[in-house]
């Protein structure tokens, strides 16, 4: 075990997770909640200066009364250091997450993969979320192949425009879509759950497959900083080979290289 998990794990257990349930209005509705441990200590990818951060799913009922005054519906968890340690905590609606989940979004299907239940008398992470996860073989499947067949529709797009005149910002700005789309797919190709908000580019290349292809995605960044549409040859060239060794990867595995039809869960968000 991650030295670092092991006392992150027991701090969220004595003192984070008794912080949020002494909390009135948390204390008062605590059998209808689920506390989730989640974040790098859950998956043991923790450091010395990780923060732990525990997710309350509830039922909207339970939501509406205790996200009164909370920046949790933006998306800003409630913040508090215990003896040094930073303790991140928000509440989502379990319907919600289900729903991200099912729509493939890659911050919920981080934050609610590999999790530790801490308090759950309900079941609601069992019922509801348990089985929809990154590790999920049909949801990898889906979800790879989504994001494949996206990133083939953007390179073609990203292509026809290079061979334009067309406005230099919105070059860059699908240039930098199709490296996002590059790094997840190749992430998933690894069997890596990855946080897209956080080391996207690290979390990609760091083992197998992406080491062996993070040349070519350095090929592609750099091109980015020397203006793709000035030397437009060549950066077709870059996004059309890592795109052949991408696309060979995945049907070595066994994964469908296109879509009929296209997924707009895939889509960058």
């Amino acid at each position: 075990m991650n030295q670092y998990k092991k006392v992150l794990s027991i701090f969220a257990h004595e003192k984070g997770f008794p912080y949020i349930l002494n909390i009135p209005k948390i204390k008062k509705y605590e059998n209808s909640i689920c506390f989730l441990l989640i974040g790098s200590v859950a998956k043991g990818i923790c450091g010395p200066n990780s923060d732990v951060d525990i997710a309350l799913l509830c039922e909207d009922n339970v939501f509406s009364i205790i996200s009164e005054g909370e920046r949790w519906k933006s998306g800003r968890p409630s913040e508090v250091k215990i003896d040094g340690i930073q303790l991140h905590f928000y509440a989502e609606k379990v319907g919600d997450v289900v729903n991200n989940l099912r729509n493939l979004n890659d911050i919920a299907l981080y934050n609610y993969t590999n999790v530790e239940v801490l308090r759950d008398d309900y079941d609601l992470y069992a019922r509801f979320i348990k089985d929809i996860n990154a590790n999920n073989a049909d949801v990898m499947k889906e979800r790879l192949e989504g994001k494949l067949d996206f990133l083939i529709r953007r390179i073609y797009v990203l292509k026809s425009i290079l061979k334009t005149n067309a406005d230099p910002y919105s070059i860059i700005k699908i240039y930098v879509e199709v490296v996002s789309l590059f790094l997840k797919v190749i992430a998933l190709l690894d069997n890596i759950n990855f946080d897209p908000r956080k080391n996207l580019y690290k979390t990609s290349l760091s083992v197998y497959f992406g080491s062996s292809v993070k040349s070519e995605i350095d090929k592609i960044i750099n091109g980015i900083g020397q203006a793709p549409y000035r030397d437009k040859e060549s950066a077709i060239l870059r996004l059309d080979n890592l795109l052949n060794i991408v696309s060979k990867n995945a049907l070595d595995k066994g994964y469908k290289v296109g879509l009929e039809k296209v997924d707009y869960r895939a889509e960058e968000k």
